[in-house]
């Protein structure tokens, strides 16, 4: 639009130009045809008077015509100059909004570390997948946390000791295979449990005997010790010191 109406300027300066030149040539072919019709009535005495008007009518239309264009001219050129200086205020705004725009996406290049649109996209294509993921995330949050109170409650209505140790293993809540597996480690557990607790028993019971086989030796039986002697026997389910304890009842002070 700016070189549109840089255009039209130039082309009215054109006219005007031309225009200018073309009066200037006619006044002076008039001038002269005026002075050829005085020469040719002086000479030779001959009528010239309607040549005369009609050169001067010519020279009238000529001159308003001339007139009517000028005005006109410089009319279009006033409308130019008012478009064009519009034009060049929308192509100051534009050129600042431009240098804001590229401002604004070379910092967003900086910060996301991107050079061209292809990488802003497939960037903003891994954020949408990313966003999905999370929200699918969320809702399975809660589906779990409602199905999860739902087994917990099941559970609970069957009267189990301890309902906690199902939640790992809901597999076997369904599936009898998988039951059966539980059972299996279970009973493993077990025995393993039991060697444990049977290996820890015959330690203690070593160790009893040779406390047992110190006091005797040193004939000291101080009352505390054969407390927890008893209370270990006790615990360990062996029940091999109470004949112990009702023969040395009595701490003997002072014995060693």
């Amino acid at each position: 639009q700016k070189s549109e109406k840089e255009m039209d300027r130039e082309r009215n300066r054109y006219l005007r130009d031309t225009m200018k030149k073309m009066s200037i040539m006619l006044l002076g072919a008039c001038a002269s045809l005026g002075l050829l019709f005085a020469l040719i009535r002086v000479s030779t005495g001959a009528d010239m008077i309607w040549p005369t008007l009609i050169l001067l009518l010519f020279m009238a239309m000529f001159v308003l015509f001339s007139f009517f264009k000028n005005t006109q001219l410089r009319r279009e050129n006033r409308r130019n100059i008012s478009d064009l200086n519009q034009t060049i205020s929308m192509l100051n705004v534009a050129r600042m909004r431009y240098a804001s725009l590229t401002a604004a996406i070379e910092y967003q290049k900086r910060k996301y570390s991107i050079k061209t649109s292809y990488e802003l996209n497939a960037m903003w294509g891994f954020y949408l997948e990313e966003r999905q993921i999370r929200l699918k995330n969320i809702q399975d949050n809660e589906d779990y946390k409602y199905y999860f109170r739902k087994l917990i409650k099941l559970l609970g209505e069957l009267d189990l000791h301890d309902t906690n140790l199902w939640v790992d293993q809901t597999a076997a809540l369904a599936d009898d295979d998988e039951m059966l597996k539980v059972k299996s480690s279970l009973m493993g557990a077990r025995e393993k449990l039991r060697g444990r607790m049977e290996e820890n028993r015959n330690t203690i019971t070593d160790e009893r005997d040779e406390i047992t086989e110190v006091m005797r030796e040193h004939d000291y039986y101080p009352p505390e010790i054969i407390e927890v002697v008893a209370r270990m026997d006790r615990e360990c389910g062996l029940n091999q010191n109470y004949h112990f304890r009702e023969e040395y009842g009595a701490a003997r002070p002072g014995s060693s």
